[in-house]
């Protein structure tokens, strides 16, 4: 997948989002739940590659079967590769952390979910903003002396526009 990625990046000569995301962010994680939010995610990502000339690469660090974060990241590669099958890359494999460090230099910017994913991406000055969630992300920030607006509000019936930052 990694060979994959690459090319993907060599042919498109397009600035790439790294994004991650995983339904353990749901206060009630069921079905129905994990659902929405990937219509609100796909929604919000559709406008990003509708507005701007960013690919996206949907990138998991967490494998768990009903929780990791491939069980939103699959379900976003499908929707948006209806309209933008060349712009979207799902990297499915599962990535040792030097392997995810690699993966993570290969991209222009990151959102994530995943502290540890953010923190491979700041270590090597890749701009990242992360969702706020158990207060993660406010230290990891302040430790790379970056401002608060680089928080996301988790995604919810209350903010299903593009995400409003905190």
């Amino acid at each position: 997948e990694y060979e994959e990625l690459l090319k993907w990046k060599q042919k498109s000569q397009k600035p790439i989002l790294a994004f991650n995301y995983h339904p353990m962010l749901l206060r009630n994680l069921s079905e129905e739940t994990i659902d929405e939010q990937i219509n609100r995610l796909g929604g919000m990502l559709e406008k990003i590659l509708d507005a701007n000339t960013w690919n996206i690469l949907l990138i998991a660090h967490d494998f768990r079967e009903r929780v990791g974060d491939n069980r939103c990241l699959g379900p976003l590669h499908e929707f948006l590769s209806l309209r933008f099958p060349e712009r979207v890359f799902h990297m499915k494999a599962e990535l040792s952390a030097a392997e995810l460090k690699g993966v993570v230099k290969e991209v222009d910017a990151l959102i994530t979910a995943r502290m540890h994913l953010g923190i491979a991406a700041l270590s090597q000055g890749i701009p990242t903003a992360g969702f706020a969630y158990q207060g993660k992300f406010n230290g990891l920030l302040a430790h790379f002396r970056l401002p608060d607006s680089y928080l996301f509000e988790v995604p919810s019936e209350n903010n299903i526009e593009v995400i409003r930052r905190r």
